[in-house]
């Protein structure tokens, strides 16, 4: 397993502003028996891409004391259980489904963390917002509901080996979160969830605060 010694070195060199980063392990296709290791490196955050494989997963890591973040699309005939088995849920993605979410955390009175996710790379094959205006009316319903604690955006950066195009993708995410803390005054902080194994060191230049990674922690 590789050192996060490693890791951390390599976010050292690009973090100039020298402020937190937080790692999620992106644990999906990984056994329990994978997993567990990475807790005893520091590892405080994982995160699963599927409802369904989590709540397979997750009744053998209730000894340890970690957050569980959903960071794939959810269905919403997941929701409930996705509610019931994670502290965050980086992946909403409309204006429908933050409605739904709130309805079930409001009638179920959970304690949620909420990332709202934008497909700033504009690919089919992503999930999220592509304009900025439509967030609009989520962030209005956000504030109605003082209880929800609306952590901030996350993103996947572009499927491209070219440095500018991946970094552009992570760049609007940050006009994004800019735009509105000028828009909505009573928004104090936000925080940007973005960059993976492949680009997180390009995401942390671009202003990432948390970076989803995967196959970089569990490389032999």
């Amino acid at each position: 397993m590789n050192n996060i010694n490693d890791i951390l070195e390599r976010i050292d060199k690009v973090n100039i502003s020298k402020k937190k980063i937080t790692i999620i392990a992106v644990t999906k296709t990984r056994s329990v028996e994978e997993i567990i290791p990475l807790f005893n490196q520091g590892i405080t955050i994982i995160g699963e891409n599927r409802v369904q494989e989590a709540d397979a997963k997750f009744p053998d890591l209730v000894d340890f004391k970690i957050e569980r973040h959903l960071i794939g699309p959810l269905q919403s005939n997941k929701e409930n259980k996705a509610l019931q088995l994670f502290d965050t849920i980086q992946s909403v993605e409309s204006y429908k489904q933050l409605k739904r979410l709130i309805g079930k955390i409001d009638e179920k009175k959970l304690s949620t963390n909420l990332f709202i996710q934008f497909n700033t790379a504009l690919e089919d094959s992503k999930h999220g917002l592509t304009q900025e205006e439509d967030l609009y009316p989520m962030i209005e319903l956000l504030l109605k509901n003082a209880h929800i604690n609306f952590r901030g955006f996350m993103t996947i950066g572009a499927l491209s080996d070219e440095e500018i195009v991946v970094r552009k993708s992570f760049a609007k995410l940050m006009e994004i979160k800019n735009n509105i803390m000028i828009k909505y005054s009573e928004i104090k902080s936000l925080e940007l969830s973005m960059g993976m194994s492949n680009d997180f060191e390009w995401a942390i230049q671009e202003g990432a605060d948390i970076i989803r990674l995967g196959k970089i922690l569990f490389k032999q």
